[in-house]
């Protein structure tokens, strides 16, 4: 469950690394049979030439992996910490889902600020909604006051601070109603 969802990176790294294993092992196994007179010159140059392009492909799509930008891999990983958090909430893991939202919030406080206007509110409305989840709804609501009070005159058309924060105010009006 939650590990797997942290390794999906690490998979698709693991599954080009096992591929260029096999290749080479394909590879390795056709010279072999060309030299036991099990293939013809002409079938070995086949097989070898569709195995280098293949093995080219791999080498292609590991580097353009490698060639990631560090703001890419900061919006990755703002993304699976804030998954995390949701997956620990369903378990019932409510305080390392705070951890994880947090370390989600403190990276993507990191980045530049146009990514700012586009995924933070959205990363503090499922802070909001964890201590929400902890039983901790007036420090949610007093920071989701905080949030929009500082963010509502903004010269940003559509900030996500305002719109993520008026979101979670009407979460807990139409829960109180209930």
């Amino acid at each position: 469950g939650t590990k797997a969802a942290g390794l999906r990176g690490e998979s698709e790294l693991q599954r080009l690394d096992n591929a260029a294993k096999r290749l080479h092992g394909l590879k390795k196994s056709v010279y072999e049979d060309y030299r036991d007179g099990l293939l013809t010159l002409e079938e070995y140059r086949s097989y070898k030439e569709d195995y280098d392009r293949q093995e080219r492909s791999l080498v292609q799509q590991r580097k353009s992996m490698n060639e990631q930008s560090p703001e890419e891999d900061i919006d990755q990983k703002a993304w699976a910490l804030r998954d995390l958090s949701e997956l620990e909430r369903e378990q019932g893991e409510k305080e390392l889902a705070l951890s994880y939202i947090e370390r989600a919030i403190k990276l993507a406080e990191s980045r530049n600020a146009s990514y700012s206007f586009t995924v933070r509110g959205n990363l503090l409305f499922h802070k909001f909604e964890v201590l929400r989840s902890l039983g901790r709804e007036q420090e949610a609501e007093t920071l989701t006051d905080a949030m929009i009070a500082e963010h509502k005159n903004s010269m940003v058309k559509n900030d996500s601070y305002v719109f993520y924060g008026y979101l979670f105010k009407a979460r807990l009006a139409a829960a109180k109603e209930n």
